[in-house]
């Protein structure tokens, strides 16, 4: 059997309290660079964004509520990340490479 978020919320709320701690980290980051690596994109970007997206389909489940997230919503809280979140998704390609299951529909 799989475990879920759920089974242990003590354990999930540290998570999510690293999590937080790390975006914070990142939103400060990207006060000084456009990009994750400097002021071009990189492997890095292209490797983080999906994480993101994937946090951000997650933190607005019903059972989210449980977990005390602090960075949501992301533009409000992480408004530095927002904004690179935002470039990428202007790259040239991006949408041939979005995932067809996490279009909104």
């Amino acid at each position: 059997m799989r475990d879920t978020a759920s089974d242990d919320i003590n354990h999930s709320k540290q998570l999510v309290r690293a999590i937080s701690e790390e975006l914070t980290n990142i939103n400060a980051q990207l006060v000084n660079t456009s990009y994750l690596a400097g002021n071009k994109l990189s492997a890095a970007d292209i490797y983080f964004y999906p994480a993101i997206a994937f946090l951000e389909k997650m933190i607005v489940m019903p059972d989210a509520k449980k977990f005390e997230i602090d960075f949501y919503p992301v533009s409000d809280k992480l408004p530095n990340l927002a904004k690179w979140t935002s470039g990428i998704e202007k790259i040239q390609g991006f949408e041939d490479a979005y995932p067809p299951h996490w279009k909104d529909k």
